[in-house]
């Protein structure tokens, strides 16, 4: 916050809270009152195209998951990197899915958006 104020990673922060509470909200997932502290470091320049944004909050994401119990039975894989991207469009940053699907899956992907198949389901075919 010191050195990039609000404009770095902590709105990135702030915002991933805010639609992780919203997601679990609408998902019908309670969520306990519990406290807790997040932080981040990168070495990923900003603007520059390297996913660092989406990686901070899909790493912000799996925390949270892991910190209140969650699993994919609750959020399912498949719709976690359309959360991610959604938190990013909510500050302005302007993304597609490809990085957030990389990241949530953890590697190697075959990814298929077909416009008619990403607007039945909400997200895109996904395959290891």
């Amino acid at each position: 916050g010191r050195r990039e104020g609000y404009y770095g990673g902590t709105r990135l922060l702030m915002a991933t809270c805010k639609r992780f509470q919203e997601l679990c909200t609408t998902s019908g997932i309670a969520l306990p009152r519990k406290n807790f502290t997040a932080r981040y470091d990168t070495n990923v320049p900003r603007q520059v195209g390297l996913a660092g944004s989406s990686a901070i909050v899909t790493s912000l994401f799996k925390a949270l998951m892991e910190f209140y119990d969650l699993s994919t039975d609750h959020i399912p894989l498949e719709k976690q990197p359309t959360f991610v991207l959604s938190v990013e469009q909510e500050i302005g940053i302007q993304a597609g899915l490809q990085d957030r699907v990389v990241q949530v899956y953890k590697g190697l992907i075959f990814m298929d958006f077909d416009a008619e198949y990403m607007q039945e389901h909400g997200h895109g075919r996904y395959e290891r």
